[in-house]
């Protein structure tokens, strides 16, 4: 369940998303249910920012252990740069998947869930799940990630139209 908080937080954060959503071609409101499974917008973080376990850095909790060089040369605690890098970090994604030939039967909500979870669980446990033809969510938190982002998504949409 989404609270009221979180959809004042996501207009205040519309043209951050917006900017980065077009740059790298994503549904904004995409980009508003990762920030807002991640980190509530940050809502959940603790007071330096951090939240998974002190591994998740900022908004789109960039973690440390893939991403540590990243971390440590750019302000991870400005938002537009750590949603920036969130989305971009989605896209070498859903291009990773691409590449491999995976999207290729699958529908456009079918490719951004894989993505999307791609970002939660790996690429390779995409991969993984997919040649087993198990659930895209099956090695996610939660074992929903991306369907709960695609449905956090719906109800941001309102705020992007």
């Amino acid at each position: 369940m989404i609270r009221e908080e979180e959809f004042k937080l996501c207009a205040k954060f519309k043209p951050l998303i917006i900017v980065s959503a077009q740059k790298h071609d994503w549904r904004p409101e995409i980009i508003a249910g990762i920030l807002s499974r991640e980190s509530r917008f940050g809502l959940i973080l603790d007071a330096d920012g951090t939240g998974d376990g002190g591994h998740g850095r900022g908004l789109m909790q960039i973690d440390d252990r893939s991403f540590g060089t990243w971390l440590s040369e750019n302000d991870w605690t400005d938002p537009q740069t750590n949603i920036e890098m969130g989305v971009k970090i989605l896209t070498d994604k859903y291009d990773f998947l691409d590449n491999k030939g995976v999207l290729n039967n699958m529908s456009d909500t079918e490719a951004e869930r894989a993505a999307v979870a791609a970002y939660n669980c790996g690429e390779g446990n995409v991969l993984k799940v997919i040649a087993a033809g198990d659930d895209i969510d099956a090695r996610t938190a939660g074992h929903d990630y991306s369907a709960d982002v695609l449905a956090r998504a719906e109800q941001f949409k309102k705020i992007f139209a």
